[in-house]
């Protein structure tokens, strides 16, 4: 039974680390309508901290 059985457990955010890194400023702002071409083609991007979790699975192959 024991070899059949597996289990997982995954930490996020160990540290619990809090904040965002980079700003877009105007991603909020933006409508297409208002903007007449002037973001067309321009990527914005950004990246985030994931909250502190813990993620625990089970496994049973049969």
């Amino acid at each position: 039974m024991i070899k059949h059985l597996s289990f997982d457990l995954n930490l996020v955010n160990l540290l619990n680390q809090t904040g965002a890194s980079g700003k877009i400023g105007i991603a909020d702002l933006v409508e297409k309508e208002d903007l007449n071409g002037q973001y067309d083609n321009y990527v914005m991007s950004g990246t985030y901290i994931r909250p502190f979790t813990i993620e625990a699975t089970a496994h049973l192959k049969f």
